[in-house]
């Protein structure tokens, strides 16, 4: 009769510890829910008040590697054995027939990088290429920048970037030009007495704008390029 007292006794003790630990999970589980919700509403506030991923989606987002090895051009010891071609491409989410008209443009600047991902063509020579992008809102203008860099293990590589504008208010594609006239922004500006012509303007922050500009205008878009950063009084 002892006996069964203390194991009695015992099954209690056991119960009221699994009791224990069953409700502090409980309680962990609810505060660790209410952590995540917060920060979510967090979030969520900090995307509302910026205003711009209601605007901005992915429209292409792959990457791929390749090996290095090709008939054209074989490795050599100071090679990597691969090479990658990584591509984000951004699109405007709104529907009109203007952020079409940018959309498609966006995808068509980088179709050739596209299809050569796709059908696993490696460039001779083999690169890295990287096309990433940024986006932000000033004064209802919609700036986007895309950013290709190609990392040439034979040569220098470079980098090359294309700025699209759109206006939110008056759903308009706008120009380089038109940009520089809304912000007052001109050539003497950049202080570089080399510079020959504004290629593209960047807004960073509040007044602040990367300005893309060319030193000879017999150059490609992503030659004899350089880039200053301004302020703006607007």
């Amino acid at each position: 009769m002892k006996k069964n007292i203390i194991i009695l006794i015992l099954i209690i003790i056991i119960l009221c510890l699994c009791g224990f630990f069953v409700i502090d999970k409980i309680n962990n589980n609810k505060n660790k829910e209410q952590i995540d919700n917060s920060a979510n509403e967090g979030n969520n506030q900090q995307d509302n008040q910026d205003g711009i991923t209601e605007y901005i989606g992915q429209a292409y987002s792959n990457i791929k590697e390749f090996n290095w090895p090709t008939e054209e051009l074989p490795k050599e010891s100071t090679d990597p054995d691969s090479v990658t071609i990584k591509i984000n491409l951004p699109k405007i989410l709104l529907n009109s027939e203007a952020t079409k008209s940018i959309n498609d443009k966006i995808y068509n600047d980088y179709s050739n990088e596209i299809s050569s991902l796709e059908s696993n063509t490696v460039q001779i020579p083999p690169s890295d290429i990287n096309i990433s992008y940024e986006y932000t809102i000033k004064d209802n203008i919609l700036f986007i920048l895309i950013k290709k860099d190609i990392t040439t293990y034979r040569s220098s590589g470079s980098t090359s970037y294309n700025v699209y504008y759109y206006d939110i208010t008056n759903d308009k594609e706008l120009s380089v030009d038109n940009i520089c006239n809304i912000f007052n922004i001109k050539l003497e500006d950049i202080g570089d007495k080399a510079a020959e012509s504004i290629y593209a303007v960047m807004n960073k922050q509040s007044n602040s704008f990367d300005i893309y500009y060319k030193q000879d205008s017999t150059c490609p878009s992503f030659g004899c390029m350089d880039v200053k950063t301004i302020s703006i009084d607007n």
